[in-house]
């Protein structure tokens, strides 16, 4: 759970900045094309005038990165409590 709001943060702080620099009008539609773009899915009819691309495009490569980390430290945390339950088991085992 709390990696979710801490990438929905993230979505809110690029949604800041595309509002703040005058890229798109509304927060609303900000956070839209935030949470879009960072997951890399495409919402029709939303688009950035052209000198904003590069900055979308660096927010997608962002997403990836960060729910790819995320992936490998949620892995890494099943994989160290799988290894403290099977040790346990085998303690169980012993009695």
């Amino acid at each position: 759970m709390i990696l979710a709001a801490l990438h929905g943060l993230e979505a809110m702080l690029w949604a800041s900045a595309y509002w703040w620099l005058g890229a798109l009008h509304t927060f609303t539609g900000a956070s839209v094309y935030a949470l879009s773009t960072m997951t890399t899915f495409e919402i029709p009819g939303l688009t950035l005038p052209s000198r904003f691309h590069m900055l979308s495009a660096l927010e997608a490569v962002n997403g990836v990165l960060l729910f790819g980390i995320s992936t490998a430290f949620l892995f890494a945390v099943m994989q160290a409590h799988w290894h403290l339950l099977s040790h346990r088991r085998e303690g169980w085992n012993d009695r």
